[in-house]
Order: structure tokens, then C-alpha cells, then sequence
């Protein structure tokens, strides 16, 4: 397990990984009774030089959850900051149980 995954009880959330782009367009699909294309997706979110910013829960191998921006530059008076501007998100009904009573798996990928 590498420093950017965490696993809460039964849920792993961790990067997003190389060829994963379909799966995870077609949850979102699922979870918001869409058609986007692959090709939507994948304009949003462009490879990245250190990598793109998303994160994904796993449940029992599936994708129950994710979070996912674009990385942005903000400037607070004289200093840049590295940041993400949020652009989906989504957790499937499977995560919406209640796996961690108040704190659940969407939060937790938040958190992560």
C-alpha cells in the first residue's frame, strides 16, 4: 500500500489507476442515469504529469465512490498555491449504506 491509499474497515480509497478511465465513466453513468462518452471523461480529466486528481473507494473490488478534480493554481496575496477545482463526484447506492454509520464512504474519500 502506497502513502495516498487509505483503507477505512471493508473500503479502500486510493488513486485512481492507469486503464480504469471506462469503469469508472460507466459508474458514473449507472449512479446518475447518464450516456456520457468516454471521450467527455476523458477531456475533463487529461492525463497529469504527477498524476490526475481523483480518488476511488472500492468495495469488494467494485468502485463504490469518487472524487475527482482539476488541478488548479490559486494566488493568496504575494503566494501560488497548488489546488483542485472539484468536478465529479459520486458514491453508488452500495456505498450510501450505512458501512460507517455517520461518516461514510463518500466522506471518507473527501477526507482521503
Amino acid at each position: 500500500m502506497d502513502e495516498l491509499t487509505r483503507t477505512f474497515g471493508e473500503v479502500t480509497v486510493r488513486p485512481l489507476a492507469r486503464g480504469e478511465e471506462a469503469l469508472v465513466n460507466d459508474t458514473f453513468n449507472a449512479v446518475f442515469d447518464q450516456h456520457r462518452p468516454l471521450e467527455e471523461w476523458a477531456w475533463k480529466f487529461p492525463p497529469e504529469t504527477d498524476g490526475r486528481a481523483i480518488r476511488i473507494a472500492e468495495l469488494g473490488g467494485e468502485i463504490v465512490a469518487h472524487y475527482a478534480g482539476v488541478p488548479a493554481r490559486v494566488q493568496v496575496d504575494d503566494r501560488v498555491w497548488s489546488a483542485v477545482q472539484i468536478v465529479d463526484v459520486f458514491s453508488t447506492r452500495a456505498a450510501r449504506a450505512a458501512l460507517f454509520g455517520r461518516r461514510g464512504v463518500w466522506v471518507r474519500t473527501v477526507d482521503a
